[in-house]
Formats: structure tokens, sequence, C-alpha cells
């Protein structure tokens, strides 16, 4: 954008193409989020398949004004915590991975409560 005058047609269409690239980028975005939880959800499921749990859905949740108000703000606390472009700060801790005798172990605290 090197001219310092322009045309209502011209911004009309630099407008217009921001807006397919925002677009575009969005779309790809949001599809990439429903195959990385589609991807998650295969792992709980095979792992659950593993250890013979029965897991059981209630669909109803989804729609919990409470909860969803509840997952907003959590999402706004994180992201307010750290600067835009800057990963997550080190003091959040992360999932130990579970070896073989974690899982187990896990069940066996789990079915005693």
């Amino acid at each position: 954008l090197v001219e310092d005058t322009y045309t209502s047609d011209e911004i009309a269409e630099m407008l217009a193409g921001l807006q397919a690239v925002v677009r575009g980028e969005v779309e790809t975005e949001l599809l990439n989020m429903a195959h990385t939880n589609a991807l998650l959800l295969r792992q709980l499921f095979n792992q659950a398949e593993k250890w013979h749990l029965k897991l059981q859905a209630d669909i109803s949740e989804l729609e919990n004004r409470d909860l969803l108000e509840a997952v907003k703000e959590f999402e706004n606390k994180q992201f307010s915590m750290r600067e835009v472009g800057t990963p997550f700060s080190p003091k959040h801790k992360k999932l130990e991975p579970l070896n073989e005798g974690g899982g187990a172990a896990l069940l066996q605290l789990v079915s005693y409560s």
C-alpha cells in the first residue's frame, strides 16, 4: 500500500481480498481443530477399550450453559495469562504419561473410591 489515496472501489476490493484470506484461515483452523479433537477422542476410546472400561456420554451436558460458561472463563483466564504469540508459561503443569504400571495403579485407586 504505497499510494496515499485510494478510490472506494480499490478499498472495497482490498477488503474483499482480506475477507477471503481471513475466511480461508479460519476455516482451515476450525477443520484442523475438529480433526485433532477426533483423533484425541479416538485415542481415549482406544485406551478405554484396552482397560475394558465402559464409557457413557451425556449429550445433554453439551448444551449446559453453566458448563459452557465455565469453559469460556477457563479459556479466557488461560489466554490472559500469556502474551500473544508466546507459549504457555512453565508454571502450567503438563500431565505425566501413564506407563503400564501407572494405568493399573490408577484403576485400582479409582475402584477403591
